[in-house]
């Protein structure tokens, strides 16, 4: 079976996010889709993203179910 991963280019942005999970729900039967989602800060500032990089990199690596969806989440 083949995998295929949808990295969206930054989790804040909704309607991006929203079209990489459309698209991952149209492939075929053969194929496993997955997500993959990370912290971010909608905070701009050094500190506010910086503490969003930490705790992603302390973040436990799992699969889980979103719907229809499979959500990959990773240290980055």
């Amino acid at each position: 079976m083949k995998k295929i991963l949808f990295i969206p280019h930054h989790p804040l942005c909704a309607g991006l996010k929203l079209r990489l999970a459309e698209m991952a729900r149209f492939m075929p039967a053969d194929v496993d889709a997955y997500l993959l989602n990370w912290t971010a800060s909608a905070d701009r500032s050094f500190s506010g993203r910086a503490g969003a990089a930490l705790r992603d990199l302390f973040r436990i690596s799992r699969v889980r179910s979103i719907g229809p969806w499979k959500v990959l989440e990773i240290p980055i």
